[in-house]
C-alpha cells in the first residue's frame, strides 16, 4: 500500500477529512454505531419523558395497560433500563442500574407528595428494581452466549 492510500485510511478510521493527493477531500467515515447510540439515546429521552408523565399525570380512571399496576412498573423499568444501556455504552451497568433504582425511589417519593394526587408504594420501586436485574440478567446471559461460541483453539 502506498503512502497516500495509507494516509486516507488513517484518515478515515479517525474520522477525520484529509485531501486526497491530486483529488477534492476525502469524505470522513461515519461509524454506524453512533447513529445507533443516538438513536437509542433519542428513544431512551421519549421512554423516559412518558414514563414520567404516566407517573406524575393525574389518574385518569381509564382501563390500565396490564392488569397488575406493578406489571407496568416492570415492563417500564425493563425498556427503560434496555435503553439506557444501549445509550450509554461506556457507562459501567452497575451505574445505569443505580441510577434507574434511584429513579425508580424518586419517582414513588415524588408521587407521595399530597400535590400529585398519587400514592406512593414501596413495591412499585421493588418492582422496578426486579426490571433493572432482569436486564442484567438478559445481558449477561447474551455476554455468556458470545463468549462460548467463540472459536477456541
Amino acid at each position: 500500500m502506498n503512502s497516500a492510500a495509507r494516509t486516507v485510511r488513517v484518515a478515515a478510521n479517525q474520522n477525520v477529512a484529509t485531501r486526497i493527493p491530486g483529488g477534492s477531500p476525502a469524505v470522513p467515515s461515519f461509524d454506524p454505531r453512533l447513529q445507533l447510540v443516538w438513536a437509542a439515546r433519542l428513544a431512551f429521552a421519549a421512554a423516559l419523558a412518558a414514563t414520567l408523565w404516566f407517573a406524575f399525570a393525574p389518574s385518569r380512571g381509564g382501563p390500565p395497560l396490564l392488569p397488575w399496576d406493578k406489571a407496568e412498573h416492570y415492563l417500564a423499568f425493563f425498556v427503560l433500563t434496555g435503553l439506557a444501556m444501549a445509550a450509554f455504552p461506556k457507562v459501567p451497568f452497575v451505574f445505569v442500574a443505580a441510577g434507574m433504582s434511584a429513579l425508580g425511589a424518586v419517582i414513588e417519593l415524588v408521587q407521595g407528595m399530597p400535590f400529585v394526587h398519587r400514592d406512593c408504594d414501596v413495591w412499585d420501586w421493588v418492582a422496578d428494581t426486579f426490571a433493572i436485574l432482569s436486564v442484567a440478567a438478559v445481558a449477561v446471559g447474551w455476554q455468556l452466549r458470545v463468549w462460548f461460541a467463540r472459536d477456541r483453539p
